[in-house]
């Protein structure tokens, strides 16, 4: 996962807890773990995305293998069966 580019205000998220009652020393740990957190593991909408394009094309080339190879399967039996029935008669 790509690093987010999330904006979070730390300094009003310590005013929010504080005006909540919570004490400084309190409101700053979890305004600093909240920061670490999203800036290491949030995926933002363009995480996504490009996770989701890599996904489609690995999928598409999952697609067309088992496309070939149900084709060489197909011919393979196709040639087999020519081949049986060249020799009964």
């Amino acid at each position: 996962m790509m690093t987010s580019s999330i904006t979070f205000d730390r300094l009003a998220y310590i005013d929010r807890l504080r005006t909540a009652g919570m004490d400084d020393a309190h409101a700053r740990a979890l305004a600093d773990g909240l920061d670490q957190a999203l800036r290491d593991e949030v995926a933002t909408r363009r995480d996504l995305q490009i996770m989701r394009a890599e996904i489609k094309l690995d999928m598409e080339g999952v697609r067309s293998d088992i496309i070939w190879k149900l084709l060489s399967s197909q011919i393979v039996t196709a040639l087999a069966l020519f081949t049986a029935l060249h020799f009964i008669k």
